[in-house]
């Protein structure tokens, strides 16, 4: 996965495969959405955005969210086919409320290969 196209793929590919044929199917928690985003760092006007994934979730009345770079998502997985398995287990597994009770958001996969 190097050029734009091939990461946007990827995203694509990913965004799929958890709506069709993910282990969302074998789960009771399902993520509220889940759509490919083209994630900016800063305000670099030369730099192309990267494309990656969005999720949104609920546990109980406290929500989540994690937004991150379709590259970074497989190398955290480990490989691109294993992007779906830690997205669900982010969705299953537990997690601290916000201090305010507001959507907590992630940023890095909240446990992965690494």
């Amino acid at each position: 996965m190097s050029s734009g196209t091939d990461l946007l793929e990827a995203a694509r590919t990913v965004v799929d495969r958890m709506w069709t044929e993910s282990p969302m199917s074998r789960s009771s928690e399902r993520p509220e959405t889940l759509e490919v985003v083209h994630i900016s760092v800063g305000f670099d006007i030369g730099q192309d955005p990267e494309p990656g994934v969005c999720m949104t979730w609920t546990q109980g009345e406290q929500a989540f969210g994690l937004v991150m770079p379709i590259s970074r998502l497989a190398r955290q997985s480990g490989d691109l086919e294993s992007v779906p398995f830690y997205l669900q287990l982010t969705v299953d597994e537990p997690h601290g409320r916000s201090p305010d009770g507001s959507r907590r958001w992630f940023l890095d996969l909240p446990s992965g290969v690494y």
